[in-house]
């Protein structure tokens, strides 16, 4: 058997790994579950070492006991508590809904911040109530998918960038030459559409995780960026300039509510659920 694909330090092991052992073993104890963590977490003096098995129980285990407390609470109390999965481009579009929600000084909101495929999971799993998503994603029979938006990828980086001009719209060919900032989700599809544009190539500096990186990294003048256009809506600074992307092909995302079924959640979840469609004409 494979013993050694992740291994932590003793200082991570005392501080993570052996209270986490405890936990995971008091959580599954009396299961076979229980024997395989403690067979596939062998110990010694250099740490705890995972199999591939070993990985992917330590990460449901670990959901599991982080959302411990949540759970104890909503079974405990009369609070109205909505579990609310984000992705970080739509942690502001999200709140923009949780501040005007009726109800929102009476309900307690669970934030997640994780990527689409995490947050996804977590909601399969039924640890979230709905999430806020974009795509691209694959669509699945057990949850039901509200289209809010349209968010169009947009040009931002300070005026030295640009071309002095009033005009609000750039091709990826004009972008060809500067120093270019993105997220690597959105790469494939800008370098798609460059090659649209008189087969462009652009001259990536940066490629982030996060579009927030993206954004500070433009905001210190160190090159372009191309990020979704509702990031900007609270974020635009006065030194930075914004422009439209021109393109054959289309750059944008679709922004969406996702949730299991309305029938099923709980009164505050089903609220906010219709607060946040009533605020579109779908």
């Amino acid at each position: 058997r494979e013993r050694c694909l992740i291994q932590f330090p003793v200082g991570e092991m005392q501080l993570y790994g052996a209270n986490f052992i405890n936990q995971v073993s008091t959580l599954f104890i009396g299961t076979r579950v229980h024997q395989h963590f403690l067979s596939y977490n062998p110990r010694s003096s250099k740490g705890v070492k995972l199999t591939e098995k070993g990985q992917l129980l330590y990460n449901r285990a670990a959901s599991l006991i982080s959302y411990n407390d949540l759970i104890i609470k909503e079974l405990t109390t009369d609070t109205n508590m909505i579990r609310l999965g984000v992705t970080t481009s739509l942690v502001d579009y999200s709140l923009d809904y949780i501040k005007s929600f009726d109800d929102y000084s009476d309900t307690h909101f669970e934030i997640t911040e994780k990527n689409t495929f995490e947050l996804l999971e977590l909601l399969k799993n039924a640890m979230l109530d709905l999430v806020f998503i974009r795509t691209p994603f694959e669509m699945s029979s057990h949850f039901t998918y509200i289209k809010l938006e349209e968010d169009y990828l947009v040009a931002v980086g300070a005026a030295s960038f640009f071309d002095t001009g009033k005009d609000d719209t750039i091709s990826l060919h004009d972008l060809r030459d500067k120093p270019m900032i993105t997220v690597r989700r959105w790469k494939s599809f800008i370098d798609l559409a460059a090659g649209t544009d008189e087969n462009t190539h652009l001259d990536y500096h940066f490629i982030c995780d996060d579009n927030r990186t993206a954004l500070s990294l433009a905001a210190n003048e160190m090159g372009v960026a191309i990020l979704p256009g509702c990031i900007m809506d609270n974020y635009l600074q006065e030194s930075l300039v914004l422009k439209e992307i021109r393109s054959n092909e289309e750059l944008k995302t679709n922004i969406y509510i996702v949730f299991p079924s309305e029938e099923e959640a709980e009164p505050a979840v089903r609220k906010f659920i219709s607060h946040v469609i009533s605020s579109f004409d779908l």
